[in-house]
């Protein structure tokens, strides 16, 4: 079997390590990592971690000591990159002779420094342009889809008054605006700053037909979330009276199992708005869900577009935790974020029917362990977790977003 090895490399220095874990960031999340080597290796590679530190600080804005964590399964003739960050913290057992040292991805430049989110400077753009101009200012490359059809950061800040004034990380500045048009933002393995659209990558099969090798990769376990009750039959209503036209807009998604109905309206009436109308509105909606779930949002100022916007926002994170999957992998599968995964079941029903269905994958993590005294295989293990996949609800109005099968 060939040998595992790992490669942690901090401040251009390659350090051994005895153990490894690191989490990709996700949906906003920012990602972190942590290794453990011995004190004297610090010594033999010179690493002063607190001087490195220091001066790495001094330099590119929000920066700290840069990390770079890979794998080689074929026994160090090629390195898969794993994790990229800065140093946070360390450490030191001298009774053990061990250091520990912890990181966060290029995210956490961003989270450390602090603004007021209505500041002018960020009023009059779109969200695209505001993360061009932040990945620029923190020293990370741009990967932002261009959208001139968003709209401006001033517009969206009308939908949290309270708290948007007072100063808080860039970071959630960029999730802010992300989720406000429906996108994703994190940081990737080469220094980036990923922002727009979630689009499933490259389909991996996952199995747990261990003696098939040929029926995808096998799972060591597998942890399976079905919830049909919230996320299969639910309801949204957002309503929005617009200060300019004196209208209120309007947008309903309901979800009746397998089927998607949506109703926009541009003016309704003042009484469905607020008051015994919209009571009755409410009554009449729950007893045709047969008491599962209605989601009822009153943002104000918003335009019809807006309106549509955040009414389909709200149904894709509801409808995406349907069904949501996590296992372990034995080894190393390459995996990004974004990428899809397709379940392979190995008996006829064991998944409910949501065999080969497409799955996003938010969450990727791996961790090492050096052999055991005494043994020679080292221990390395990909952890993954992904949502399910509804459709669009922008492609029709009778759009199959569930598999059969399910509780209707």
């Amino acid at each position: 079997m060939p040998k595992i090895v790992p490669q942690v490399v901090i401040a251009g220095r390659t350090i051994p390590v005895s153990s490894f874990r690191t989490q990709r960031g996700s949906y906003g999340a920012i990602g972190t990592c942590a290794f453990t080597t011995d004190v004297e290796q610090l010594k033999t590679n010179s690493l002063n971690i607190l001087k490195a530190n220091q001066a790495a600080v001094g330099g590119q804005l929000g920066a700290s000591l840069p990390i770079v964590i890979s794998i080689s399964t074929d026994g160090g003739n090629n390195f898969t990159k794993l994790w990229t960050g800065d140093m946070d913290d360390a450490d030191f057992d001298f009774q053990g002779d061990t250091v520990t040292i912890r990181g966060r991805d290029q995210a956490a430049r961003l989270f450390d420094d602090r603004v007021v989110l209505k500041a002018d400077e960020y009023q009059n753009k779109r969200p695209y342009e505001i993360a061009i101009k932040l990945a620029g200012d923190y020293g990370l490359t741009p990967k932002v889809t261009v959208d001139r059809t968003q709209p401006l950061a001033g517009d969206l800040y009308k939908i949290d008054a309270v708290s948007l004034p007072l100063p808080r990380p860039k970071w959630d500045l960029l999730v802010f605006l992300a989720r406000s048009v429906g996108w994703e933002v994190f940081a990737g393995l080469d220094n980036d700053l990923f922002f727009g659209p979630a689009v499933p990558g490259k389909p991996h099969k996952f199995t747990w037909k261990m003696n098939d090798p040929s029926a995808g990769i096998p799972v060591m376990n597998l942890h399976m979330e079905y919830q049909p009750r919230r996320n299969m039959t639910f309801q949204i209503l957002v309503m929005s009276q617009h200060a300019a036209t004196e209208e209120v807009y309007s947008e309903r998604i309901m979800v009746i199992n397998q089927e998607i109905t949506i109703d926009t309206v541009r003016k309704v009436k003042a009484g469905v708005y607020k008051g015994s109308a919209a009571q009755r509105l409410r009554s009449a909606i729950s007893s045709k869900l047969d008491g599962r779930p209605l989601y009822i949002f009153y943002p104000q100022g918003k335009t019809l577009q807006q309106v549509q916007g955040l009414a389909e926002r709200i149904y894709y994170d509801i409808a995406r935790k349907l069904f949501v999957a996590s296992g372990e992998v034995d080894g190393l599968v390459t995996l990004n974020l974004q990428d899809s995964i397709q379940l392979v079941e190995a008996n006829a029903g064991d998944l409910q029917g949501f065999a080969g269905q497409q799955l996003s994958l938010v969450s990727v993590a791996h961790r090492f362990q050096m052999a055991p005294r005494g043994k020679n295989e080292a221990g390395f293990v990909t952890d993954w977790k992904a949502h399910f996949l509804p459709a669009s609800p922008s492609s029709g109005t009778e759009d199959p977003i569930l598999v059969t099968g399910g509780e209707g």
